[in-house]
């Protein structure tokens, strides 16, 4: 019971640590979008986006916000922060 308890316990503290960095990536992600559009609007247009490694996947209903991400992508990793090296690295339009 006890090692269960434990292990548990560890499962707890694992998932608040990844919503933690959840968040924290989130937020790097909206200001480095922000940034680049200069604008909050593009968000209405974001359906969903996640993280795998070194890169973010968005999803968007809008072909011409795809088409314009795509575009700056070279911009994106210019403006971004020295120390976390990441890129849009696929737009699924759907």
């Amino acid at each position: 019971m006890e090692l269960l308890k434990k292990r548990l316990d560890g499962l707890k503290k694992g998932l608040e640590e990844k919503e933690k960095q959840d968040k924290i990536l989130r937020q790097l992600l909206k200001e480095v979008l922000i940034k680049i559009f200069e604008t909050e609007k593009v968000f209405r247009y974001v359906k969903s986006f996640y993280f795998r490694k070194d890169s973010i996947f968005l999803e968007t209903k809008n072909k011409s916000l795809a088409q314009e991400i795509h575009l700056r992508q070279a911009e994106i990793i210019r403006q971004m922060n020295q120390k976390t090296k990441f890129a849009v690295k696929r737009i699924v339009v759907k």
